[in-house]
């Protein structure tokens, strides 16, 4: 109903217009009766607020069932601490977001927030951007290694790239001295990227254990 300035902007603070208030109510009389489902980005934003992804909204991807029957979503696994299957460290994961390679700068709501222009290598897969913390257990931390532990194709070690690290304050792997970023028993909080299947032919799924037992795993399958 209100999609703000060409940059983006909403400005409360200035004065309306009769013609912003005439399209704000011709907005809101189509939108009238339609069920929020019907709205892919609102739906998007709204799993972000309630679990921490937009998994579900955005891709065919479903919660798996664990052994009760039950499908956790990622809320229940969300800040809690995972070890790196190498042990060099270990991670907590904030939030998961995912965007859609299709076209040049992605799709999906958050698309504008992390891509200015979906990488040739990324074509045909979902960009996956992971908020997490991450603490070494190195007294002389290699990226690599940490990147080699990482507990699922779900969330790689590598750095968020583009102008929109610096246009959103992304804090990101920094590019130089990358190996003096993280200290031995400090935990840092970074957005990290990654990307995931996108074909449902291939019924491959994802999961993600945290050291406390709990799982959650998506899948194309029911």
């Amino acid at each position: 109903i209100i999609e703000g300035f060409e940059d983006g902007s909403f400005r409360p603070d200035d004065t309306t217009t009769r013609a912003e208030v005439t399209t704000i109510l011709l907005r809101y009389a189509n939108v009238e009766g339609k069920k929020a489902d019907q709205y892919k980005a609102l739906n998007e934003l709204r799993e972000v607020g309630t679990t921490g992804t937009n998994v579900t909204s955005l891709t065919p991807y479903l919660y798996t069932k664990n052994l009760s029957g039950n499908r956790p979503t990622f809320s229940s696994i969300l800040d809690n601490p995972i070890t790196l299957k190498n042990n060099s460290g270990s991670i907590k994961v904030h939030h998961l977001i995912i965007v859609d390679s299709e076209g040049d700068q992605g799709s999906g709501v958050y698309a504008p927030m992390f891509v200015d222009k979906v990488p040739k290598v990324f074509v045909g897969q979902y960009l996956v951007y992971s908020d997490i913390s991450i603490t070494s257990n190195m007294e002389k931390t290699d990226l690599n290694t940490l990147g080699n532990g990482m507990p699922s194709a779900l969330i790689s070690f590598y750095r968020v790239v583009g102008s929109k690290v610096k246009s959103y304050g992304l804090n990101t792997i920094p590019e130089k001295n990358a190996f003096n970023y993280l200290v031995k028993g400090e935990e840092k909080r970074v957005w990290v990227e990654s990307s995931i299947d996108k074909n449902p032919a291939r019924s491959i799924s994802y999961s993600l254990k945290v050291d406390n037992g709990d799982v959650v795993g998506i899948g194309f399958k029911k």
